[in-house]
């Protein structure tokens, strides 16, 4: 039978990788085949015009001519929907025809459009009803709408073991598909837009972009590798949107690096103007006003320009000390690090590219062993030849091996992610602490410093106030009348000889 334009249905649930334009179903949904590819890969339509590529190995085709003898056509007198007690059943629009699959399903054909659906066709101005909670009856969830009518929903069959048939089937396993998911198909309104992150979630497995986690009823049993340290190596295993939970501590470690460089700059101000200080306080020493001021008040007036001038120089070399003790350190610090960090990335980036082709070398060997129990299947059921059944089972054993050999090397390769994880998030850890004990140092070295400069200062101040205890009017009169004295005998009355 040639696929193009004919009718398939899904033998199993299909999830494109994010940024396909595949077309997601779950097995049983009906799908009308748009065209082919040589790689295995089918385009094709669901009702309600929603199109994208899937492997054709998880469907089957239907003879569209058999479907009358398939399904027996379903008699007015007995309605597929149960109308409410007193209510008739709703026509179907013109064209449509129902029909009973051999499991109850109820199954609706446009002759005239050959659209399918498994949803009921609603007569041009009907009210569109509201499903509420299903109920179970006979391995079907029964919606019941506003009007009170049910329609059967397939119940849903548990994911089973990891040899069960494949749930999807990711990029790298059919390498042709991309390009030509961009160049042959359009994108239109009925295009989904596949969106990360990706994931799977089953009884044992809570799969997240590749990466396999415990599911929530077990994660609780887990414990922390360094419990009551809040350490990194316990809290970063998930990604964030599209960073990895690495790329997070790294960005962290980054930012701590530049605000090491840009305190570093801030010393750099300080010092800038303490020697700006420094200067100023120079030339206010030099200054001569006031210079011909004399006795013991003069004398503090001289040490109080001295006392200015040696100010300067505690600044002077406080700026000096404060540049070469503070500043060059923290700007110098780890200026490597970038670098180092970013191989370390690297290295953790390469590990998760080698688990995403794991992965999705496990959906491939899922595929491939969906395909093998589908020959044996097939060979089954024409009661092929004894040898060709050996074959079939061999064939499909060896897919069954091969998956369990898939299964490995991913757990392998998430295992040397795993203790690369660690590692590289303990040095992150150890490199932080580092970073805020050194700048702590500094820190404490420049209150030292100032510390220092208020000492110095205090002494300079003290030979200050020694002097001012000396000033004296009393001794600057015996000073001046000493070196400026005119002479201390006094006039007397003139007498007539």
């Amino acid at each position: 039978m040639e696929a193009e334009g004919s009718l398939c249905r899904a033998l199993y649930d299909f999830v494109p990788e994010p940024g396909e334009q595949g077309l997601a179903f779950e097995a049983g949904d009906w799908v009308r085949v748009l065209q082919t590819a040589e790689d295995g890969w089918w385009e094709g339509e669901k009702d309600g015009g929603v199109r994208g590529w899937f492997p054709a190995t998880y469907v089957e085709l239907v003879d569209e001519s058999q479907i009358e003898n398939q399904y027996h056509n379903v008699d007015d007198s007995e309605p597929i929907r149960s109308p409410s007690p007193g209510q008739p059943q709703e026509p179907l629009p013109p064209g449509w025809q129902v029909f009973m699959s051999p499991d109850g399903r109820p199954y609706y054909v446009n002759r005239q459009t050959s659209e399918t659906s498994w949803d009921a066709p609603l007569m041009p101005g009907s009210p569109v009803t509201t499903p509420t909670t299903p109920t179970k009856k006979q391995g079907y969830d029964v919606i019941e709408t506003d009007g009170g009518q049910k329609t059967p929903e397939k119940t849903p069959e548990p994911e089973d073991k990891i040899l069960q048939s494949p749930k999807k089937v990711v990029n790298n396993s059919t390498p042709s598909s991309s390009a030509k998911l961009s160049k042959d198909t359009p994108k239109t309104e009925s295009t989904p837009n596949i969106k990360s992150p990706d994931t799977k979630t089953t009884d044992e497995n809570n799969v997240v972009n590749h990466l396999t986690f415990p599911p929530s009823s077990s994660a609780s049993d887990q414990k922390l590798l360094k419990p009551g340290e809040y350490s990194y190596c316990d809290y970063f295993w998930a990604d964030k949107g599209n960073l990895p939970g690495f790329h997070v501590l790294l960005e962290k470690q980054l930012q701590g690096k530049q605000m090491t460089k840009e305190m570093a700059e801030y010393f750099t101000e300080r010092a800038a103007a303490e020697e700006a200080y420094a200067r100023t306080l120079t030339r206010l020493s030099q200054n001569l006003l006031a210079s011909q001021e004399e006795g013991t008040l003069g004398d503090t007036w001289s040490e109080v320009k001295k006392s200015i001038a040696q100010e300067a120089e505690v600044h002077h070399r406080f700026s000096v000390k404060v540049q070469d003790d503070i500043v060059k350190p923290l700007a110098t610090f780890r200026e490597t690090f970038k670098k180092d960090m970013k191989k370390t990335e690297q290295h953790i980036a390469d590990h998760r590219k080698q688990i995403q082709q794991k992965y999705q070398g496990i959906n491939k060997a899922k595929a491939a062993l969906a395909e093998r129990q589908k020959e044996l299947d097939q060979k089954l059921q024409k009661h092929k030849t004894e040898d060709e059944l050996k074959k079939a089972r061999r064939k499909s054993t060896a897919a069954g091996d091969n998956l369990l050999k898939s299964v490995e090397q991913y757990n392998i390769s998430q295992s040397k992610w795993f203790e690369e994880m660690v590692s590289s998030t303990l040095e992150l850890e150890r490199l932080e602490g580092e970073r805020v004990q050194m700048v702590k140092g500094q820190l404490n070295k420049y209150i030292s410093l100032r510390k220092e400069v208020d000492k110095e200062r205090g002494k300079v101040l003290g030979s200050i106030e020694d002097k001012i205890g000396d000033i004296s009017p009393d001794k600057d009169r015996e000073r001046f009348v000493k070196a400026h004295g005119t002479g201390q005998v006094r006039p007397v009355d003139y007498k007539l000889a």
